[in-house]
């Protein structure tokens, strides 16, 4: 479901280097914190500006 609304924004013009995707199902993420996946919102919008 979310690789057709990734496919979908990419329709309507959203370039993928504006698109962040976390799988929350991965299992390296069971130890995160809302502080660490802050971090990586804060990298995908660093690397998208680029």
């Amino acid at each position: 479901m979310m690789y057709q609304q990734i496919k979908q924004l990419e329709a309507d013009g959203i370039p993928l280097s504006q698109i962040i995707y976390v799988n929350f199902e991965d299992e390296r993420l069971l130890e995160m914190t809302a502080e660490d996946l802050n971090l990586i919102l804060e990298i995908g919008l660093e690397i998208s500006e680029s």
